[in-house]
């Protein structure tokens, strides 16, 4: 009876404050059905099928929709804990009632008896279920929903060991350090003063290839619900902003957006620790002031294209003097890359103070061309 029960709670979810019917047609209308649904083995056999039922004669009253509630199913797997039993295979016991030998045997303390360690649905009765409020104490919710969800795909089952949830703190330690460091960083290089032509051209390719990498991959997975190959795809990034060095933080405009980037994606599997870092990046840059990482659309590829930087030639009276660096959005703009031309360092000292009867952009965008005659 309580799968029937709550087998009509989603429709009641379309017009919850409707004092006259179940739902209005027109508004159940307008969000059923369901785009996922998402429960374990014994839902989608028992529950999934009262819900099918009874959305069926709904839709025979002319409540709702077609015939089928949901789009999606997503039947998740097991969280399997360790169970240790004796070999007669009947008595359970706790984990500080087992021993490990020298050889790596098990043996049940006192007794010597022989013990068999598996890998089992949680049960209070073999003793291998874990308290989740111990574990949130511990490590907090978001490194637990890091470790559940990078160990494997969502609907295949998944071993518990509390010393992998030292993969997910070393993660959020990571970026929480990186985002440290750059704050340090633009205290010391005074960033709003820094001029783009020290920038590492090849660097701020490299990265800007790495962060549309890492929103094309994160995003298949995501439409996939492998939710651990996106995280995956973050660390990866996280790992390639730890190779920078401390004034490149800076200098870099990429090293920046590719820290942004990462607070856009972290809130689906870490929601906590996102909202901080997004506010600490607001306080440290003074962007976005009010706003929350929650309310942030999901990254795509083709808004992190414009960030690549062109190493730009300037050439006076027919001889190249230096470059200077300028974002590929501004290539063919004439007029904004022959002033950031002029306001170079290489510009400073060659163009400073000089007037030319010609000036513009090579046709392929490459360099910037001042002549006297």
């Amino acid at each position: 009876d309580t799968f029937m029960d709550s087998a009509w709670y989603f429709l009641r979810f379309t017009d919850a404050h409707n004092k006259n019917a179940l739902a209005d047609p027109a508004i159940a209308k307008s969000f059923l059905p369901v785009d996922m649904y998402i429960g374990g083995i014994e839902h989608a056999i028992l529950h999934l099928l009262f819900a099918r039922f009874l959305y069926r004669f709904c839709n025979q009253l002319g409540l709702v929709p077609g015939n089928e509630p949901f789009k999606f199913l997503l039947a998740q797997g097991l969280v399997l804990g360790k169970t240790h039993v004796l070999t007669d295979g009947e008595h359970y016991l706790k984990q500080d009632e087992v021993e490990s030998k020298e050889d790596g045997t098990l043996v049940q303390k006192g007794t010597g008896a022989a013990v068999t360690m598996r890998w089992e649905k949680m049960s209070k009765s073999k003793h291998n279920g874990v308290d989740p409020l111990d574990i949130v104490d511990m490590f907090g919710a978001d490194v637990i929903r890091l470790y559940l969800l990078f160990l494997s795909p969502p609907e295949q089952a998944i071993q518990w060991e509390r010393k992998g949830m030292m993969g997910p703190v070393r993660f959020v330690r990571r970026i929480w350090n990186i985002l440290f460091q750059f704050s340090e960083a633009r205290k010391k290089y005074h960033v709003e003063g820094e001029k783009s032509e020290r920038v590492d051209v090849q660097e701020a390719r490299d990265l800007q290839n790495a962060m549309c990498n890492c929103i094309s991959r994160a995003s298949r997975a995501l439409e996939k619900h492998a939710y651990n190959w996106v995280i995956a795809e973050i660390n990866i990034l996280s790992k390639k902003l730890e190779e920078f060095e401390e004034a490149d933080r800076v200098r870099n405009p990429q090293f920046e957006e590719a820290l942004w980037l990462i607070a856009k994606m972290m809130p689906p599997f870490a929601p906590h620790f996102a909202e901080e870092l997004w506010e600490s990046l607001c306080s440290v840059t003074g962007k976005y002031q009010g706003t929350r990482a929650v309310d942030q659309k999901w990254p795509v590829r083709e808004d992190y294209t414009s960030l690549a930087v062109e190493k730009i030639g300037i050439m006076i009276n027919g001889k190249v003097s230096g470059n200077f660096s300028l974002p590929a959005s501004l290539l063919h703009d004439m007029d904004e890359t022959l002033r950031l031309a002029r306001e170079s360092a290489v510009g400073q000292e060659h163009l400073a103070g000089r007037t030319f009867s010609r000036s513009f952009v090579s046709r392929n965008g490459q360099m910037a061309i001042f002549m006297d005659k």
